[in-house]
């Protein structure tokens, strides 16, 4: 969900959120998997603690990327590149602010960087920081050389700006998701980055006047080899032909909550001004909230994470799209405990491994072989640790560590110890 006036963790303490023991315990010898209500089952087994292989102190890292052998940081206040070559020893090489506030997103296809910003931002003081107009929306770099992104173009997206996109090609899919009651997918021709057009928009209540209700928003884009993968909150998924981007046409949909098309009043404000509402529990709470949305590499299954901000935590649920015209619901993956924030965020899927990011639940490791039945392989999670988004570099898995820095992990190199860097983003 967007977090245009305040972090993540301001709005997990604003909220609140409920407590409650691990169905599990950790060692240092790893993570006890049993079922929920302690009892040992047929399927426990113990997971291994993927080990600290190299980090880098960055101030504000959230979201990230991988291009070749360099790591794009989304940095709140702007971006950092780290050159990876060397996972042991990763160099930051860049670290620059952009236009606006609240620098949640970013992306790379070939010499392309697309990075969003949004209207305003908490500021750790509690004030709120506002963006310049003309500062807020998807700013273009050139980074042909990653140590040296220049500035191309922005995309100005009034009045909140982005929170997420994806750049395919010569087109960038743009996340328009607040105000909710007008969210939509915004697709630009991105030929000439420098002057960016728009060719099509796609929103989910033109073609479903039904699900014209403010919980029904867009939050996130993936696409691939033509199929446009949209996160729409609790609308469900959507998957779009976007063969030709300037006319996208709806070929799925699936994982609707079963209160998508009730009526309900409320605006992004409410989430905390009156989050006991019943629009802000809606939003914030379980059934729907489809945060990401995100193809195996051969389009046979997607995985669609479930944010949450009350109640039960959100998982990752994975469906199974070979027949584009009947989804099929195949497995759940659960969080790791009951705590809210401790649900599945940002991660990359090969056709082996999903490597993911659980907020407080820390990086998980997956071996979906079979997508029916996920099997735990690794996790890491000291203490103090959180992350929002795992990515898969060369056999490491790179994750952030919220706010501070980004961690290079292993499941056989490195060492079993939490990271140096302070939270804050310092050298430890």
């Amino acid at each position: 969900m967007s977090q245009d006036n305040t972090s993540r963790r301001t709005a997990l303490k604003v909220i609140g959120t409920a407590i409650a023991l691990p169905a599990g315990t950790t060692t240092a010898a790893g993570r006890t998997i049993d079922s929920s209500d302690g009892t040992p089952s047929s399927s426990e087994h113990t997971v291994d603690n993927l080990k600290l292989v190299g980090e880098v102190a960055i101030e504000g890292a959230n979201e990230l990327v991988i291009d070749g052998n360099y790591v794009y940081v989304a940095t709140r206040e702007g971006m950092a590149v780290v050159d990876a070559r060397n996972p042991r020893q990763p160099r930051k090489v860049v670290e620059m602010d952009v236009p606006g506030v609240a620098v949640n997103d970013i992306r790379v296809e070939g010499d392309l960087l697309g990075v969003c910003s949004q209207g305003s931002q908490e500021r750790g003081d509690g004030d709120t920081e506002e963006a310049d107009p003309s500062d807020i929306g998807t700013h273009f770099y050139d980074v042909s050389d990653p140590t040296d992104p220049t500035y191309l173009s922005t995309w100005i997206e009034l009045p909140a700006g982005l929170h997420n996109h994806f750049l395919d090609g010569e087109y960038a899919y743009l996340c328009r998701e607040v105000p909710f009651d007008d969210s939509a997918l915004r697709i630009l021709d991105v030929s000439d980055p420098t002057d960016p057009v728009e060719v099509a928009e796609w929103r989910v209540e033109d073609e479903h006047p039904e699900l014209d209700q403010p919980v029904n928003f867009i939050h996130h884009v993936s696409v691939q080899d033509d199929l446009a993968y949209l996160a729409y909150w609790d609308a469900g998924g959507y998957i779009l032909d976007v063969s030709d981007p300037s006319d996208p046409v709806e070929v799925s949909s699936f994982a609707m909550a079963p209160d998508a098309t009730e009526p309900v009043e409320g605006e992004y404000a409410m989430l905390e001004e009156e989050p006991e509402s019943e629009f802000s529990q809606r939003v914030l709470g379980l059934p729907g909230n489809i945060h990401t949305h995100t193809p195996a590499p051969d389009g046979d299954h997607v995985y669609l994470s479930e944010e949450t901000f009350v109640g039960e935590p959100g998982g990752i649920r994975v469906f199974d799209v070979t027949d584009l015209s009947d989804p099929t619901e195949v497995t759940r993956i659960d969080p790791p405990s009951d705590v809210t924030s401790e649900y599945g965020h940002f991660y990359d899927v090969t056709q082996t491994r999903l490597y993911s990011a659980w907020i407080d639940g820390g990086v998980r490791l997956f071996d979906i072989s079979d997508p029916s039945s996920p099997d735990e392989l690794a996790q890491y999670n000291p203490e103090g640790f959180s992350s929002s988004s795992a990515r898969c570099m060369r056999g490491f898995t790179v994750a952030d560590f919220t706010d501070a820095g980004i961690v290079f992990l292993h499941q056989e190199q490195g060492e079993d110890r939490a990271p140096s860097i302070g939270e804050d983003g310092s050298e430890g």
